[in-house]
């Protein structure tokens, strides 16, 4: 839970009884993760909520950036958010009304710096999707559907992840 100087971390866990529903496992630690002092100036949010950032950042174009402190379970990281040109990435994904698109699409990339805030508490644990290092988000240049995420995976190295599949809602007001 998001505190007003604290993130408050609570874990459950079933404790053996593997029958027992998520929302009836017992408490079985607590601890609270004081903000950063740059927390004063910056949002606080989680790792896969950047992929919400990055989504708002490419429709407001080339140019746009974004600074926000993100947490793990017991660090803090700037992530800078950068906007920019893209590559053409090669695309073959369908919509979940079974439109499929292939062939090459322009793209808008935002690129994903992320650095430790202060000293890590812990080993560095940062990581979206699994991937760490510079991470790309390239976007779909005329609908802004994330098309590829790029960075480095561990034992494998630079990578991508592709989207292969989308299911398309209504966007929120």
């Amino acid at each position: 839970m998001y505190e007003k100087d604290h993130i408050l971390r609570e874990r459950h866990n079933p404790q053996g009884n593997a029958e027992l529903p998520p929302e009836q496992w017992p408490l079985t630690s607590r601890q609270r993760i004081p903000y950063p002092e740059s927390a004063e100036k910056l949002a606080v949010t989680s790792p896969y909520s950047l992929f919400l950032l990055a989504g708002k950042l490419q429709a407001e174009g080339p140019g746009s950036s974004m600074e926000v402190l993100v947490h793990t379970d017991h660090n803090f990281y700037r992530a800078r958010l950068t906007c920019g040109d893209g590559i053409p990435v090669p695309v073959d994904f369908t919509l979940d009304d079974g439109e499929r698109t292939q062939g090459t699409r322009e793209t808008l990339a935002v690129a994903m710096r992320v650095e430790p805030e202060g000293d890590l508490v812990d080993e560095d644990d940062f990581a979206l999707l699994g991937l760490s290092g510079n991470i790309i988000v390239l976007f779909d240049r005329y609908s802004g559907l994330p098309l590829q995420v790029r960075g480095e995976a561990p034992r494998i190295g630079d990578t991508e992840i592709n989207l292969k599949s989308a299911t398309m809602r209504p966007p929120v007001p």
